[in-house]
């Protein structure tokens, strides 16, 4: 199965330098927060914090989380970039580069 989903990877690099792609597909959950709703339906919050973030991990590709905005209560939205094996160099340029691009998102919560 990896070796499968390495190769989708491969093939997608000869089109795309990265891939963005949510971080988590929900807020911060509240301490003690077992459960979250995802369109109607219950996921432990453990496995929605983890979820989107297996691809990279399972097929052993860089990947890193940036903030790309805010919620309507202010909570930080992030941005998950996956590179190319042993690409860390272009990852943290593509990185670099927005962070550049939107300094508005490096804004810190209150009480930080």
């Amino acid at each position: 199965v990896r070796r499968c989903a390495s190769a989708d990877f491969e093939a997608a690099w000869t089109r795309v330098d990265a891939i963005l792609a949510p971080t988590v597909p929900i807020t911060a959950p509240r301490i003690g927060e077992n459960v979250a709703q995802i369109d109607g339906k219950e996921e432990p919050v453990r496995g929605a914090l983890i979820r989107l973030n297996r691809p990279a991990n399972f097929t052993g590709l860089p990947a890193l989380s940036l903030p790309c905005g805010w919620t309507q209560n202010g909570l930080p939205i992030g941005l998950q970039i996956i590179g190319r094996a042993w690409g860390e160099e272009e990852l943290l340029s593509i990185a670099r580069i927005f962070e550049e691009a939107h300094p508005e998102f490096r804004r810190r919560p209150p009480n930080f």
